[in-house]
């Protein structure tokens, strides 16, 4: 630990008992921080000028363990569509599979495919079913050059929520296709799907067994209860905004944080503000006031209201906020576009996704040498061809000034030449072979179906573009930002076109 942190009042205050060999490990320099502990930035961010901070509790304070409540959301889901007319008991056969899906998707509920596109749009892989569809189908599918989303076709997968259904509704697909449930489109059968999981969240079946074991279901995280209240110590107040209940909430966010530090009894102390039931993303536009939760004066504890309101109850508005979600919607996209709050996003996939990077760098370095040979093989073909151009240039404008040998020796040059372009492509043609099962072996490395979540094809993903553009700095839990100094200035590194990269290299 550095002086200055151990010296730093605001984070350290007498009564906090927080100065421990485990904190000091924790509390280093930027260059040090692991990158699965990293805060990624996507804009430059001034904490010094923030004065409110505010986060969601769902899979951004608390951090579910992603098969447990995968599964049981999965269950409880097929349940309910067993009671449904048409659909047969060979639907509780089917198995979940937690790589099945992953945010950023989208689903195509009239033609029963799951796709993923890139951040322009462009769809990179996609899925009929299970049925994998070649290059040849995406454009019969989709033959414009970029897919415009249809709130009636389409289903955004943009919380953590939508993957076991979306699951779900991959393996009906199949059964439809097998004709084993006759009388269902695809369509119809996501519909079900959708209301299904809808009142298996409503009516307490998913619920219920979250708060009978909260410790079976969430992650403990040691060190929330530390950065909150580190974010305190420098003056920030804190506000929570979820659409959860106040019952739901006093069971997750109590086993997360009550009694964690002496003085915090409970979660509530943690927080200047909360705001429960917000009813987001409605909570931005509506006008209905909020309702009062306790009998504090004035009153801390709220159930809805509009963020008009939150705003004014905070004291502070626009960039002077920063909120903490993990939906890349109703967190992040309208709370920056609607009120100019600053944003950090969640993402819970984070850490895997960096541990697989690191795993498999001697793979991605194979890569890259061999796409290095492809560019290089690709220029000596195009270098050839171009000197077989002049030779027979030289031979047509220059014909009255050759001699017999003279032509004989252009035609040997060339000869030669296309022998060695012969050999040049039959190489191309290896290193593009290596380059397709490496790439491939890759892709499975992260998702079995659909590869790493922040990529497609040869860009980014249009889940790692909503990031990109929407999110100030993202990261996999709100505990990272423990290691940096409260009124930490995460800079960006200036932006450069294209025709300036070279200077900025230097």
């Amino acid at each position: 630990m550095t002086d200055a942190l151990v010296r730093d009042s605001h984070f350290l205050d007498d009564e906090s008992g927080l100065f421990s060999e485990d904190l000091e490990g924790l509390l280093r320099s930027d260059q040090r921080i692991d990158r699965v502990h990293k805060v990624y930035i996507s804009r430059s961010l001034k904490l010094s000028g923030v004065r409110a901070i505010g986060f969601d509790m769902d899979h951004t304070l608390a951090l579910y363990k992603k098969r447990p409540i995968e599964e049981l959301a999965f269950t409880a889901t097929v349940r309910k569509l067993l009671a449904r007319p048409g659909y047969p008991e060979s639907v509780a056969a089917i198995e979940y599979d937690p790589a099945g899906c992953v945010r950023g998707l989208i689903v195509d509920k009239d033609k029963g495919n799951v796709l993923k596109l890139d951040k322009y749009n462009y769809v990179a892989v996609a899925y009929h079913g299970t049925r994998l569809l070649s290059h040849s189908d995406i454009l019969k599918d989709y033959s414009e050059d970029v897919l415009r989303f249809d709130p009636n076709k389409h289903y955004s997968v943009d919380t953590l929520f939508s993957i076991p259904e979306v699951w779900l509704f991959i393996k009906l697909v199949d059964l439809i296709d097998g004709k084993k449930i006759p009388n269902k489109s695809y369509a119809q059968a996501f519909i079900d799907v959708r209301a299904c999981i809808d009142e298996a969240h409503r009516d307490g079946s998913i619920k219920q067994k979250v708060v009978a074991s909260p410790e079976q279901y969430f992650d403990e995280d040691p060190n929330l209860a530390l950065t909150l209240h580190k974010f305190r110590m420098a003056g920030k107040r804190l506000f929570l905004l979820t659409n959860s209940a106040l019952d739901y909430a006093d069971v997750v966010l109590g086993f997360l944080l009550n009694g964690k530090l002496p003085k915090y009894p409970t979660w509530r102390d943690y927080f200047d503000l909360s705001i429960l039931e917000a009813g987001k993303p409605s909570f931005y536009k509506r006008p209905d006031p909020a309702i009062p939760l306790d009998s504090a004066e004035p009153a801390v504890l709220f159930k809805g209201g509009n963020a008009q309101d939150l705003v004014a109850r905070l004291g502070v508005s626009g960039d002077r906020i920063l909120y903490f979600g993990d939906h890349t919607y109703d967190d992040i996209l309208r709370t920056k576009r609607q009120f100019n709050w600053r944003t950090a996003m969640i993402v819970p996939g984070l850490a895997a996704e960096i541990k697989t990077n690191q795993k498999e760098g001697r793979l991605r370095t194979e890569l890259f040498k061999l796409f290095q040979e492809r560019d290089a093989t690709y220029l000596k073909i195009t270098k050839s061809y171009n000197n077989i151009a002049k030779a027979r240039a030289d031979k047509i404008h220059n014909f009255a000034r050759k001699t017999q040998s003279d032509l004989a020796r252009l035609d040997r040059r060339t000869r030669e030449t296309f022998l060695e372009v012969i050999k040049l492509e039959k190489h191309l043609s290896d290193v593009m072979i290596k380059i397709n099962v490496r790439n491939r072996d890759l892709f499975r490395r992260y998702n079995k179906y659909w590869g790493s979540e922040f990529s497609a094809g040869n860009e980014i993903s249009r889940f790692a573009g909503q990031i990109s553009d929407f999110a100030c700095v993202y990261t996999g839990k709100v505990s990272n930002l423990l290691a940096y100094s409260p009124n930490k200035y995460f800079q960006k590194k200036r932006s450069v076109m294209p025709h300036e990269a070279e200077y900025a290299a230097h």
